[in-house]
């Protein structure tokens, strides 16, 4: 746990260097982006040297080490996921984290791909950045895009959950950025395979964008219908050879965590795990809050989003998931993290936001942790037994409500510069 503290807090105070004189200088340099991506590259491809190379074992207790490896390694050796082992994850991810097994038989062999998935993002999100400038002038300037690498590539929860932990979360940043640059490249049902592949290679959690592809004016809705028929299609079929697609969501639909609304609530709420209040609340709060989100959308998106608004709506529906629904790992937010800092490097290059979003990367590093040690409890209210450390008790609570009312701020920053009307610059 110090350990991870001190993690949290030189990660913090590194990303206030964003305002210094010489970050000023460094991030308006002609090669700045160019500089700040490769400089990215390497700190992660050290960081993996570090945690799975260098020092083996390091990393004892991810979710790399005790499901994606044995998973992979099952895919590797002829078994189907899903039919001859339970999965959470999707149902080509376990052949995706598995490539290099067959040469390398190392939990470090899968961390190298998901760490590559996150390089292979940014490279890409900055080559999609530098097409829509010569097509849109609302699109991010250059010292833009470069405070966003530099801010992201510092943040804690990038560093710890994708650059040294790896989870699979990058898989589905690299998905969705593709989706979204294959939709501002005119290419829409391109972008809805790039879309699906993110569930398909990550997990169910990449549906969470689709909402989007809806609300944009470029929607063609044959793609849309094609889409639909042909994953009805692949549900069919996989259930002629009794393969349940929704096994993850079976798996995982009922478990929940700390870190959002419901275990807070459940504080002071008279809840318990089998009432329906506590099933079904999140689920249909969650909802009703995207589909109010995505009519503010349709009524300001008249005309085609800039870049930077797009990645601001992605963020905020990344945010809102991580408010308000019942099962919030921190290590989910590099989904959206990247996305985040995009739109708000957009907005307000310079503001209160930089400190909060690193301040909610480094409690989300700390958070867990406090979790863990009180049993993992589902509700708050279980969360303090005759056994129970009041100290533990006292700092999750403090932690989650730091949480909450940082992801509240964030979805409302991203959600208002999102919805500025299409015609206003970026």
């Amino acid at each position: 746990m110090i350990e991870r503290v001190l993690a949290g807090m030189l990660l913090l105070a590194a990303t206030m260097s964003v305002f210094s004189p010489w970050a000023g200088r460094l991030l308006n340099h002609a090669r700045a982006v160019q500089a700040l991506s490769w400089l990215f590259a390497i700190s992660r491809i050290a960081a993996w040297l570090g945690c799975y190379v260098l020092i083996p074992g390091l990393v004892r207790s991810s979710d790399l080490v005790k499901y994606y490896y044995p998973e992979a390694l099952n895919a590797v050796q002829g078994q189907v996921p899903y039919v001859d082992f339970a999965s959470s994850y999707g149902p080509l991810f376990p052949y995706l984290a598995g490539a290099l097994l067959p040469v390398w038989q190392s939990p470090a062999a899968i961390a190298l791909i998901l760490v590559a998935c996150e390089v292979l993002a940014v490279f890409a999100l900055c080559s999609i950045v530098r097409k829509t400038q010569s097509a849109d002038p609302r699109g991010p300037s250059d010292p833009t895009l470069a405070r966003a690498l530099f801010i992201y590539a510092l943040n804690p929860a990038a560093v710890y959950w994708s650059g040294m932990i790896a989870y699979n979360s990058s898989v589905i940043l690299l998905f969705w950025v593709l989706a979204i640059g294959l939709l501002f490249a005119q290419r829409y049902g391109s972008s809805l395979v790039a879309l699906s592949a993110s569930v398909v290679f990550g997990k169910a959690l990449g549906i969470l964008a689709a909402p989007l592809w809806l609300a944009d004016p470029r929607r063609r809705i044959k793609y849309v219908i094609l889409a639909a028929v042909i994953a009805s299609l692949v549900f069919l079929v996989a259930r002629q050879f009794d393969i349940d697609l929704l096994l993850p969501l079976q798996r995982e639909g009922d478990r929940s965590t700390s870190g959002n609304v419901w275990f807070l609530l459940s504080g002071v709420l008279a809840l318990s795990p089998e009432s329906t209040l506590w099933r079904l609340a999140p689920l249909a709060t969650f909802a009703l809050s995207v589909g109010a989100f995505m009519t503010w959308l349709w009524s300001r998106w008249k005309q085609p989003p800039s870049f930077a608004q797009f990645c601001g709506a992605v963020a905020a529906l990344g945010w809102l998931f991580m408010l308000l629904s019942k099962k919030t790992y921190p290590h989910y937010t590099p989904m959206f993290l990247l996305f985040c800092v995009l739109a708000l490097c957009a907005s307000r290059p310079k503001g209160a936001w930089i400190l909060l979003l690193a301040l909610v990367g480094a409690i989300g590093i700390i958070e867990p942790g406090l979790w863990n040690a009180l049993g993992q409890p589902a509700m708050l209210s279980d969360a303090c037994t005759k056994a129970c450390d009041p100290g533990t008790y006292y700092a999750l609570i403090a932690c989650d409500v730091a949480l909450v009312s940082i992801e509240a701020y964030l979805v409302a920053s991203c959600m208002r510069f999102a919805c500025q009307p299409s015609t206003k610059p970026a």
